[in-house]
């Protein structure tokens, strides 16, 4: 499972965000195992913790992972940049390979951990030698939790204590522990137990700021992170915590534009690239969900048929956008699609074309069953009020919870 089948699409025009895609992340993968279980393709989820429970078990006596492999499993991939090249409208450098496979990013643990417990309680159960590769791994973040990395959005800039990182960190051992008690598998789950508590009390007390009113994004920083909504996502805190609950008030406060949410504030200072940074797709879906469980579902839902507007013909999105005021003419074109996995989906802008769901065509019924159609030139700008927005999309039916209309009850990570 890819990230992408190309490389050199740019995230912006001439920018120089042209990265090579076509790898397996071990947290895009564990995003699209949830995925799998959710909709019930569990041979297929199956299978592909299977191939993940492998990576584990060959991550030798050390116990650490490569945030990301090719699609045979080897974790060589050198990052070359082919300067007789162009990509898509002059857009340079184009590279093939991705350095990034030389990061530190802690939070690939979690999010693995969380993949093999939930297809372990929906699907297969892990292997004898996919725990041994497990607990190998646990041993090592058990000693290198506290270390800077370069965190979920792979920033070339300096490593830093990230928020997400160390809640993944957290995951990792909660979801270990878990597994345990329930299959009754050898582990040294005193260490754990320990480990685990220790970071929820460095998560409570050195990245929250209390002038802010919200987790920020690092040790140490102001800036805000829309990776913390995946907190109350994963069980880390309640989604009616009062801290929780000004974080999330904070993030829309502060990183929302209409129904979109940027990734952090801070720009180049965290990332280290110089260009534009649009908004990310999946933040948003994640801030809608935030809304439904902290109890606010009319404007999560609100906002969730909004996003629906911005899916192409297929009901795909792009990982990010650039709103309508931030862009040339030239790049209001749909861009190719960059990277299409459950964390990163290709989209086709509002303003050229609106989406509505409709029956499929020559398909059996089921639940999950969604085609969608084409209606010409519906401007939808993100500077309308929005009270407005309301009509990008028509569900099929408006009187069923948003979420199960889609995909049915969510998985139980207890």
């Amino acid at each position: 499972m890819v990230a992408a089948l190309t490389f050199g699409l740019p995230e912006e025009i001439g920018g120089i965000r042209n990265w090579d895609y076509r790898y397996t992340w071990i947290r895009d993968a564990a995003f699209t195992v949830y995925a799998f279980l959710r909709l019930g393709h569990v041979e297929e989820a199956n299978a592909f913790v299977r191939w993940l429970g492998e990576r584990q078990s060959q991550c030798g006596t050390v116990g650490t992972l490569h945030l990301m492999y090719t699609m045979d499993g080897r974790g060589v991939l050198t990052e070359t940049e082919l300067p007789h090249l162009r990509g898509y409208h002059g857009s340079a450098p184009v590279r093939i390979g991705n350095a990034a496979l030389k990061q530190l990013q802690l939070d690939i643990y979690g999010e693995l951990m969380d993949a093999l417990y939930l297809s372990d309680k929906y699907g297969e159960q892990v292997s004898w030698q996919t725990w041994l590769g497990i607990m190998r791994s646990m041993g090592w973040l058990t000693h290198n939790w506290q270390r800077p990395d370069e965190g979920i959005w792979e920033g070339r800039g300096r490593r830093q204590e990230f928020l997400l990182s160390r809640v993944m960190c957290w995951v990792a051992f909660d979801r270990a522990i878990r597994l345990a008690r329930k299959r009754g598998l050898p582990a040294p789950l005193v260490d754990w137990l320990e480990t685990r508590d220790a970071i929820y009390q460095d998560i409570h007390t050195a990245f929250w700021d209390s002038q802010l009113g919200a987790f920020v994004q690092s040790k140490g920083s102001t800036a805000l992170d829309a990776s913390c909504l995946l907190m109350p996502l994963m069980r880390c805190i309640s989604p009616m915590d009062p801290r929780w609950l000004s974080t999330l008030k904070t993030v829309g406060d502060r990183l929302r534009d209409d129904s979109l949410i940027y990734r952090y504030s801070g720009g180049a200072a965290v990332n280290g690239l110089r260009g534009a940074e649009g908004t990310f797709n999946i933040c948003s879906f994640w801030y809608v969900e935030c809304l439904a469980r902290a109890g606010d579902v009319k404007q999560a839902r609100f906002l969730f048929e909004k996003m629906l507007g911005y899916a192409n013909h297929v009901g795909l999105y792009r990982r990010s956008s650039v709103l309508q005021a931030n862009i040339s003419e030239t790049s209001r074109k749909p861009s190719p699609i960059s990277r299409s996995s459950a964390r990163h989906i290709t989209w086709i802008e509002p303003c050229q074309v609106r989406m509505a769901p409709v029956k499929p065509f020559d398909a059996p019924e089921h639940p999950g069953a969604m085609r969608w159609k084409h209606r010409e030139n519906v401007f939808a700008s993100s500077n309308r009020p929005r009270s407005e927005g309301r009509d990008i999309v028509d569900l099929a039916d408006k009187s069923c919870d948003f979420s199960s209309h889609f995909l049915g009850p969510p998985l139980n990570r207890s």
